[in-house]
């Protein structure tokens, strides 16, 4: 909204070659007469059983399911929006680079999709657990009457406490209602110290921000390797004078000097097909000249020309056919080379300036080549300190995935030893006075007994 209560509104209007964007301001007296509503949207499983003309389908956080509910709302078109920035990490964009293409933009905006609907979990159930205190009494009565699993027995597995951060609902054991002695857990999220600076990260979170940092120490050393790559050849071609800029100024150079020697050349070829055709004349003026002699009859109907003076007559005249054959063939040659010759010299109109760059002081190119390969030192120390920057941050990824690898190491030596710790037998409590109430103190009861250091160790 500007100073003068107008609103800046943007819509999408169809066109033959597709959309375009349009902005236009509006002022109150227009939103008031209601030439402008306010348009809503909805969830994917509100729209379910509804159907529209066009439907504008937000892909980011849909699941399969989800999605194929809002993709088959339309009855003309859907289009689905996939924005590259959700779908893409900073070490993604590191590692592929920006998208040179609307179709390469597509391709990795439907590639994150894709991944997102592979890698995904199912919507799951959001529950708040409240503090005993604030539960209305009614409710804990309600879920005290609720029935709990049995309490474990002698031949039951292995009976131990699970994290609380445990990420996979489905890993979650029969809650035992049996009251137990503490045993030693997991101790819980500590502040992070200069030691340990990633102490207070859940097993979850370490596990997340391990894979993640994989992923960016391995984006990061790539891009540094070919940065610093690039920067070595860089300073080469700058200390060897085969730098870009160097090279593109002996490139003009060349291209000048060919241009201009095929600009003489056109010059000489127009003056020697121009002797040549004079010639070409010449000679068949003298072939019908000789022709006419020899047709001449005198007054009786005798040739004119008899014995040896015809001879020599026709002798001449076919020297002449030879001769005029060579010019015509050499005119036709001279004319194709003076074809290719015009092509290199370019256009007429260049022709003088072409000439008189050629024509430049060998000490003035030497100082154009000089001020060239100052240019091309100059863009090499740049991508030197590029990589240099690209190397810093490599460094700081490996260091970061260094310090999650040692505390997530730190946390399966002491997972081994937690489950190394043998239970003591105890024998069974009262039933606590509900289940909910009690859900920090519950024991499960696993299926089966983990390898040894699985229980609570950290997984990547």
């Amino acid at each position: 909204m500007d100073e003068e209560r107008r609103v800046l509104v943007e819509w999408r209007e169809k066109t033959a070659d597709g959309h375009r964007d349009v902005a236009e301001w509006v002022d109150a007296d227009y939103i008031a007469q209601g030439g402008l509503s306010l348009g809503y949207a909805i969830t994917g499983h509100k729209s379910q059983g509804l159907s529209v003309q066009e439907a504008l389908v937000y892909g980011p956080g849909a699941q399969a399911n989800a999605l194929y509910t809002m993709m088959s709302r339309d009855k003309k078109e859907s289009h689905l929006f996939l924005p590259l920035s959700l779908y893409e990490t900073d070490a993604d964009r590191a590692r592929d680079g920006d998208a040179l293409t609307e179709q390469e933009h597509l391709d990795r905006a439907v590639a994150g999709l894709i991944r997102e609907i592979e890698n995904g979990t199912e919507e799951r159930m959001i529950l708040t657990e409240l503090p005993k205190n604030e539960i209305p009494a009614h409710v804990r009565q309600a879920v005290g009457a609720l029935p709990t699993s049995r309490a474990p027995r002698a031949r039951d597995p292995h009976v131990a406490h699970e994290p609380e951060d445990a990420p996979d609902p489905e890993n979650r054991r029969t809650p035992d209602t049996t009251q137990r002695p503490a045993t030693p857990a997991t101790p819980p999220e500590a502040a992070p110290t200069a030691d340990r600076p990633y102490a207070h990260l859940s097993n979850a979170g370490l596990r997340d921000a391990t894979r993640k940092a994989v992923t960016a120490a391995r984006a990061t050393r790539t891009a540094a390797e070919k940065a610093e790559a690039l920067a070595d050849r860089a300073e080469q071609q700058a200390a060897a004078g085969t730098g870009p800029n160097a090279l593109a100024l002996n490139r003009r150079h060349q291209d000048v000097a060919e241009r201009a020697a095929a600009i003489h050349e056109l010059h000489e070829l127009n003056s020697t097909i121009a002797d040549a055709t004079t010639q070409l004349h010449g000679a068949q003026d003298q072939i019908e000249e000789l022709e006419r002699q020899l047709a001449a009859t005198g007054r009786f109907g005798r040739p004119v020309l008899r014995g040896d003076v015809r001879s020599a007559v026709e002798a001449d005249r076919g020297e002449l056919f030879r001769a005029r054959e060579e010019t015509a063939r050499e005119l036709k040659q001279m004319y194709n080379r003076l074809h290719e010759a015009a092509e290199l010299a370019g256009a007429t109109s260049e022709h003088e300036a072409v000439l008189h760059e050629a024509a430049m002081p060998q000490q003035d190119k030497t100082a154009l080549l000089s001020r060239a390969n100052d240019r091309d030192t100059q863009a090499a120390r740049q991508l030197r300190t590029e990589a240099a920057k690209a190397r810093g941050t490599a460094r700081g990824a490996d260091h970061r995935l260094s310090g999650l690898q040692e505390e997530m190491a730190l946390r399966t030596r002491r997972g081994r030893q937690h489950v190394d710790v043998e239970e003591p037998a105890t024998p069974s409590a009262p039933k606590p006075e509900s289940s909910y109430a009690n859900r920090t103190a519950t024991d499960f009861v696993e299926p089966s007994q983990p390898p040894e250091g699985e229980q609570d160790a950290p997984h990547v």
